[in-house]
C-alpha cells in the first residue's frame, strides 16, 4: 500500500529526506508507513545516520508547533515505543531532533520579557520564545540506551555515538 510512497533515501553527506505524514495517519495511528522507512533505514546501517525530516500535512493552517499537536505527540510517542533509536536516523537540521523529543517529552516554553528584549537590542514587537525539554530520567536512559545499542548492532564509531547522543541533550 505505502510502497510507492517510500522515497529513496539518498546516501550524499549533509542530504536528508522528508518524510511526509498525514493527518490522518496520525488520528488513526498508523504507523505502517514510517515503519517501512525505518526498515530501509536499518538497511543502509551507518549510512542512514540523520537522513530523515518528519513533517506532517494537515496541520498547515495551525500556528503550532508540531509538539504542540496533541494527536501528533500521541503518535510520536507511539513511534518512539516501537522504534526508540529512531533518534540515530533524524536530521537537527532546523532543530528538527529535539522538536521531536518535545512530542515524547514533557517541555516549557519561555517567553522572553519586553526588558530582556529591550536589553538584547530586539525589536519590541518581536516575540522570542525558547523552548525548554524536560526529560525524565527514565525518558532519557531509554533514548540513550537504545541509540547506543543500535549504534553498536551496526558497528557505528564511537565519536558518531557520542556526537548523536549529545546533540539530543545540548
Amino acid at each position: 500500500m505505502f510502497d510507492e510512497k517510500i522515497p529513496e533515501i539518498e546516501l550524499t553527506t549533509g542530504k536528508f529526506v522528508e518524510i511526509c505524514i498525514t493527518q490522518d495517519e496520525v488520528e488513526k495511528n498508523d504507523i505502517r508507513y514510517i515503519t517501512q522507512i525505518i526498515q530501509q533505514l536499518k538497511e543502509l546501517k551507518t549510512q542512514a545516520r540523520q537522513k530523515i525530516k518528519i513533517v506532517f500535512s494537515g496541520w498547515e493552517e495551525e500556528n503550532k508547533e508540531i509538539y504542540e499537536i496533541e494527536a501528533i505527540r500521541k503518535w510520536m510517542s507511539n513511534v518512539f515505543e516501537e522504534y526508540p533509536y529512531m533518534f540515530y536516523f533524524l536530521t537537527n537540521v532546523d532543530d528538527h531532533a529535539k522538536k521531536i523529543l518535545c512530542c515524547i517529552s514533557d517541555y516549557e516554553q519561555i517567553t522572553i520579557e519586553k526588558n530582556e528584549i529591550d536589553r538584547l537590542a530586539y525589536d519590541e514587537t518581536t516575540k522570542i520564545i525558547r523552548t525548554e525539554i524536560q526529560l525524565s530520567k527514565k525518558l532519557k536512559e531509554k533514548l540513550l540506551y537504545s541509540i547506543l545499542d543500535y549504534c553498536r548492532s551496526i558497528e557505528e564509531k564511537d565519536a558518531v555515538i557520542m556526537h548523536v547522543s549529545t546533540q539530543l541533550f545540548f
